[in-house]
């Protein structure tokens, strides 16, 4: 847990700043803009606010497995609703995947909720590509109940409807991109946020 927790400070400490993510990213205005889809805007450095617990938050609360999945970039045209499909994630071409022990639990709850943008501006950064290639999924009872999807190259992501994993900002990307390498999930990992 030490060695995690260090991993997370030194990787704040090198991760990339919005300034220089936004080299990376597109200003086009016809291009997706960069936030989930309940409109949490990827915008500002993160600092840590621990206000949520994992025991009244879905769905870490009602899952006895948490897995991080890797897998071939998907360019197919899934829907939010078709990722899980009769109990199971289904993604093809699955190349790693990671069940998670409770510490990484932990961590990765951490990262998802306790690290939130700092309210600065109201500037909106455009994603220049969604080339998905990771996810992390949720079990209750081996059937697959939701996942968080990510596109570490240009920082999008999608998630199961009714799920809110928080705000992002690109330490926080960097963070999990750092938690999928140092876990065994690291295949197609690209580097290019977080140089």
């Amino acid at each position: 847990m030490r060695n995690l927790i260090a991993i997370f400070l030194l990787t704040i400490i090198s991760c990339s700043t919005k300034d220089k993510a936004a080299t990376h990213l597109s200003t086009d205005t016809n291009q997706t803009e960069l936030a989930s889809e309940d409109g949490a805007v990827f915008n500002g450095p993160c600092v840590f606010e621990k206000k949520d617990e994992m025991k009244n938050t879905f769905p870490f609360n009602v899952s006895d497995k948490v897995e991080l999945v890797s897998y071939q970039c998907r360019r197919d045209s899934y829907s939010n609703d078709n990722l899980i499909s009769n109990d199971k994630f289904s993604v093809a071409n699955i190349k790693q995947r990671v069940s998670l022990g409770k510490s990484q639990r932990d961590s990765v709850f951490s990262l998802l909720y306790n690290y939130k943008p700092l309210p600065v501006g109201l500037d909106t950064l455009q994603a220049d590509c969604y080339n998905p290639r990771h996810s992390i999924v949720f079990y209750e009872k081996s059937k697959a109940i939701a996942f968080f999807e990510i596109c570490f190259e240009c920082g999008g992501t999608r998630q199961s409807k009714g799920v809110d994993f928080g705000q992002f900002c690109p330490e926080k990307m960097c963070m999990l991109q750092t938690f999928f390498k140092t876990s065994g999930a690291d295949f197609g990992v690209i580097d290019e946020m977080c140089e």
